[in-house]
């Protein structure tokens, strides 16, 4: 299999009309995201001490905690498996009742993020943890660009088991079988330089520039900029995941079909 037929430019510029063509339909389907990283905002904003950018923890109250670990992952998965089936199975919203969709693949969908979560603290956290430790026992000093650098080159090793493993959202999203990690691993194989430059080098980049970018700014208009800039790039994070998968079934099933059946014998199937 020429690795030629799966052409990184191709799928970003592709994922770009993708994105312009449906904008106003995952805006639409963004609805409960937006609303609730709204809510998440006028919390935040109410739980900043005057004249700090830190927020006062001991302030968050319930309510905080239930919009941040309960309604965003909800809301994210809907969105996320909303707009996954957009792209891939040219599925529109019907009516308002689809905005609030639940089912058993956004469930899924959390499923899979716990997992990867998981992974990344084990693949990223702790040897970042590691090695800033040692460090500083060793009487050492860390500057922010440091430890930024630091934090870049120990998250090449988690993004790419991640970039690999991401192939089962879209699968799930679209009640693929099989779908498993042990799955989305074997597909993305063939493809795993390219697949890492989509789904784990970007997203990495990207992740590291608006930790620099927006870091230092935690006030309303800073985070409302940032959560219009942070919805674009998941809207064509998405498409580029989900035109990795596509063109990947894709060359799967043309190496099938050109694979010649096999001639039966006359004495095979005796009479």
């Amino acid at each position: 299999m020429s690795d030629n037929q799966f052409s990184i430019s191709a799928i970003c510029q592709e994922a770009i009309v993708m994105v312009r063509a449906n904008l106003l339909t995952i805006i639409i389907a963004c609805i409960p995201l937006i609303v609730v990283h709204t809510i998440f905002i006028t919390q935040y904003q109410e739980a900043l001490v005057q004249g700090s950018q830190e927020p006062d923890f001991s302030s968050f109250g319930v309510g905080f905690f239930i919009t941040t670990f309960l309604l965003y992952p909800l809301v994210a998965a809907m969105a996320a498996v909303r707009i996954h089936r957009i792209y891939l199975a040219r599925e529109y919203m019907r009516s308002a009742l689809d905005v609030m969709r639940l089912s058993m693949r956004e469930l899924r969908f959390i499923g899979w993020w716990i997992l990867f979560a998981l992974a990344m603290g084990l693949i990223i956290a702790l040897p970042i943890f590691l090695v800033t430790f040692f460090i500083i026992v060793d009487g050492g000093e860390i500057s922010s660009l440091a430890l930024e650098v630091i934090t870049l080159v120990l998250s090449v090793p988690g993004y790419w088991v991640l970039s690999r493993w991401s192939l089962v959202l879209p699968a799930t999203a679209l009640d693929r079988e099989p779908r498993s990690l042990g799955d989305a691993w074997r597909q993305s194989r063939p493809f795993n330089k390219q697949i890492f430059v989509l789904m784990g080098l970007i997203p990495l980049l990207a992740g590291t520039l608006s930790q620099l970018v927006f870091a230092e700014f935690s006030h309303l208009l800073a985070m409302i900029v940032s959560g219009v800039i942070f919805g674009l790039f998941g809207a064509y994070q998405i498409a580029l995941l989900s035109l990795s998968y596509r063109t990947i079934v894709d060359i799967e099933r043309s190496r099938f079909k050109e694979v010649p059946a096999p001639q039966q014998d006359s004495d095979e199937f005796p009479a």
